[in-house]
């Protein structure tokens, strides 16, 4: 047993590369009538991040979830994720927000995620332009996670080709093995008319009369990024 696990542990850090863009997410649901006071809270912290070189967006979740809110961090890379939560960690400035959210806590944090970006030439300052996305997560089967990241290399040559900007994570703490398709639009309007588009719909339509045994799509969800910090 220690072995499988030991070599599960080994297979999922080597999939990763060390060069490539770091995401956190931290997932929250507002309270009742406290949306403003989250929101206001978020920015006092997402200011104090990106001041020390960590971006920020606030994504607030559309059709697939519950309306929750998403703080999301990014780093350059692994290296670049260590030393700025080691800063972030000892910051005066973020502890005091910190006390502020236990007096009186607007929002319950219910999951968090850290991914790594499959494109080892995108930054975490790449971010902000395009305010509205829609999210696949899929989970392979094991011994799979390969293909999959072609499959994912594949949508987005012609993905892109229509409008959408595509990037794919793969999971690491707080996660599993599931690999994530996020595609960026500049409105609603450009995701309406990138899913209207006739060959869209026919590859949406070969896709489902095809489907691929080896993964499976566990959720999907669109959202908007309401604030961006830099």
């Amino acid at each position: 047993m220690y072995k499988a696990i030991t070599t599960l542990l080994a297979t999922i850090l080597m999939s990763t590369s060390v060069s490539a863009e770091v995401l956190e997410v931290y997932r929250w649901k507002v309270y009742p009538g406290k949306d403003n006071d989250t929101l206001a809270l978020f920015e006092k912290s997402a200011a104090i991040h990106a001041a020390m070189g960590i971006p920020v967006q606030i994504n607030r979740l559309n059709i697939g979830s519950t309306q929750q809110l998403d703080y999301v961090m990014r780093y350059d890379d692994i290296a670049a994720w260590g030393r700025l939560k080691d800063e972030a960690s000892t910051s005066t400035d973020f502890l005091e927000v910190y006390a502020e959210y236990v007096e009186n806590p607007p929002a319950e944090l219910i999951e968090t995620i850290r991914g790594t970006n499959l494109d080892t030439s995108v930054m975490a300052s790449d971010f902000g332009d395009e305010p509205v996305f829609a999210v696949y997560i899929w989970e392979p089967d094991r011994g799979t996670t390969p293909q999959l990241v072609e499959g994912f290399k594949s949508s987005e040559i012609l993905h892109e080709n229509y409008g959408a900007r595509i990037e794919g994570y793969q999971e690491s703490y707080g996660g599993t093995t599931k690999m994530h398709y996020l595609m960026l639009f500049e409105s609603w309007s450009a995701l309406a008319a990138f899913e209207s588009n006739e060959d869209m719909v026919q590859f949406a339509n070969s896709l489902n009369s095809n489907p691929d045994s080896t993964n499976t799509l566990v959720a999907s969800f669109t959202g908007t990024t309401i604030a961006t910090f830099k």
